[in-house]
């Protein structure tokens, strides 16, 4: 399978993945490491589901996991674009604050 990238916003890579986020449509891509397009995680819209905008992402050590910081909540995904939850919050100078 082959996949057209525009302007690469963000690459992190992990033991078992490649991850970028293409600015031309701002999709989160995922990648095998030999190179093989998997999927893209997460649909942009302002849905409960989805992002409006991907501000940053990050997978935490030793989890199955990736989440989406979007300007007004954390969307939680599965590399396999599994949806497990979202929680509101919003950007700070020093992180992320999450509301309850």
């Amino acid at each position: 399978d082959r996949i057209l990238i525009g302007i690469v916003k963000q690459l992190k890579i992990t033991d078992k993945y490649f991850f970028l986020v293409n600015s031309e449509n701002d999709s989160l891509y995922v990648f095998n490491r030999q190179g093989k397009f998997l999927n893209t995680i997460g649909t942009r819209g302002r849905g409960p589901r989805e992002y409006r905008s991907i501000q940053s992402y990050c997978f935490p050590p030793q989890a199955d996991t990736v989440i989406i910081f979007d300007s007004d909540k954390l969307l939680f995904y599965t590399p396999t674009n599994r949806f497990i939850r979202s929680r509101s919050g919003t950007p700070t100078t020093s992180g992320y604050r999450y509301h309850p």
